[in-house]
């Protein structure tokens, strides 16, 4: 099924509420200006087959300007993000 993949520092707090409760939701702006957003609702678990953040590809293009411009080398993002979360999305709505 479809699903997301984001990183987070190991120390997170959002980590141990996943770890208690995995329901999650995301809010996405869909606009530059945060006037229209979507939530998407679904469960998250801790995927530790999931590549380093280092190694994956798509997720290096979509930061590759914003590490350059603050200096962060790929190497680092893995070190500071080393976490991987994979979250099954379930509903979206947007208001």
């Amino acid at each position: 099924g479809t699903s997301l993949l984001t990183y987070s520092r190991p120390k997170a707090y959002k980590l141990r509420h996943i770890r208690q409760n995995p329901r999650v939701s995301l809010n996405f702006n869909t606009d530059s200006v945060g006037s229209n957003v979507a939530v998407l609702t679904g469960e998250a678990r801790i995927d530790t087959a999931a590549p380093r953040p280092n190694q994956h590809t798509e997720y290096l293009g979509k930061y590759q300007e914003r590490m350059s411009n603050m200096r962060i080398t790929p190497s680092k993002l893995a070190r500071n993000y080393s976490v991987p979360i994979r979250i099954k999305p379930e509903r979206m709505r947007g208001f």
